[in-house]
């Protein structure tokens, strides 16, 4: 079952006129094609306009494709969508959903990680098979307010994993460009206080539009101006999931974090030893935040508030060039915005993703005896390459029994 949602706005004093029109024309055109199986209407009032969102539900592509055209990312238009006032975003959001139910109706059944799109339950890693899956098929367009180290790294890992980027950091255009988007990715690398403001109009954009945001608290713990920009940014919005280092997700703890810049000190990483230890901080901080938690290390952790997954996968040479941490972040909104119903699956697959091209990445260079540099091309070649088959050949994940 594939859900198809699209947001438009219009003026306040069109409101009532459109909503009858919207019925008359994009819902009653898609319920009329055998292949859908339902449409869901919702208006939201923010200021001067009313925020229209209309998720339908088809049987396969080729009764979205019947519905939407050969371009089925573009948004179905009509010509008289202008007296109205209309504001379309020009690009829709497709996702694998287990049935047809209607998604502005808070309290249904949460989805399990281990639960596939027919409601069967699934091994673990055919579960983040189909995760993958649905990146390539929907090619999310992801929103970064990120640095100015890794910018060219996260754009170039988030085409490589199927997606596509956008960076915008400018205040007066964060919310307009994230309400474009699928997913909003928000990292404090180098921060300022330019980009705090930003952050904070596109998280609160994302947040009313029902878009997934990934944070990445970098450097948490290591200046007052980063902590109380990240507690800052915890209180005002809502996450879908958190990634940082043990020693960033200590500080969101409340913990004593031994924050090394962007690294975590080698006394902070996550061990077979301290693994139960770590993943009970995980879901700790999920519980506080309403986020999924993902704990990056030699093993990471990936939590809500109920449960915990290690995933093992990667390579110590990840951590000798910049940028994984980010790229990582970024390969979770990708994947964020391709599955938004199942937070928890899709960060478990992106982990387990980056880590298999790490480990790929390194085989390609002992092949031709490289250093860092031919790693960083390797790895971005590895994400390009991933298939289903071979994450599910080679990942390695585990849930924790805590």
């Amino acid at each position: 079952m594939i859900a198809r949602t699209w947001h438009g706005l219009t003026p306040l004093e069109t409101k009532t006129a459109f909503r009858k029109y919207l019925e008359q024309t994009g819902v009653r055109d898609a319920l009329a094609l055998p292949g859908n199986r339902g449409a869901f209407v919702s208006v939201v009032d923010q200021g001067a306009y009313a925020h229209f969102f209309l998720c339908t539900f088809w049987e396969s592509r080729e009764d979205v494709l019947a519905y939407a055209g050969d371009n089925p990312s573009q948004a179905v238009t009509y010509p008289e969508d202008a007296a109205f006032g209309l504001i379309s975003d020009p690009i829709v959001i497709h996702q694998e959903v287990p049935e047809a139910r209607n998604p502005f109706v808070e309290g249904g059944p949460r989805q399990n990680l281990l639960e596939s799109a027919s409601g069967r339950e699934n091994p673990p890693l055919e579960a983040v098979a189909e995760t993958l899956r649905a990146v390539r098929q929907t090619s999310p367009l992801v929103h970064f307010i990120t640095n100015y180290v890794t910018v060219n790294d996260c754009a170039n890992i988030t085409l490589a994993a199927g997606a596509s980027p956008i960076m915008a950091d400018d205040a007066r255009e964060a919310g307009q460009i994230t309400g474009l988007c699928s997913a909003l990715v928000l990292n404090m690398g180098t921060l300022n206080e330019r980009t705090v403001q930003a952050m904070l109009h596109a998280g609160q954009t994302a947040n009313l539009l029902g878009r997934p945001v990934v944070f990445d608290p970098v450097g948490a713990g290591a200046s007052d101006f980063r902590n109380d920009t990240a507690l800052r940014l915890l209180r005002e919005i809502r996450c879908a999931a958190i990634k940082g280092n043990n020693s960033e997700i200590s500080f969101l703890a409340g913990g004593m974090a031994d924050a090394r810049g962007v690294d975590a000190g080698p006394e902070s990483l996550v061990t077979e030893d301290n693994l139960a230890e770590n993943a009970r901080r995980a879901r700790k901080v999920a519980a506080l935040t309403g986020a999924v938690i993902m704990v990056s290390g030699p093993i990471d952790i990936v939590a809500d508030s109920r449960e915990a997954w290690a995933v093992r996968n990667g390579h110590a040479m990840m951590a000798r060039i910049t940028g994984t941490g980010c790229m990582s972040a970024a390969v979770t909104g990708a994947y964020l915005g391709a599955n938004p119903q199942t937070p928890l699956r899709a960060c478990v697959c992106a982990m387990a993703a980056m880590g298999v091209c790490g480990e790929l990445a390194y085989e390609k260079l002992r092949a031709v005896d490289g250093g860092t540099g031919s790693y960083r091309i390797f790895l971005l070649d590895a994400m390009s390459t991933l298939d289903a088959e071979t994450l599910t050949a080679r990942a390695r994940v585990e849930r924790l029994e805590l």
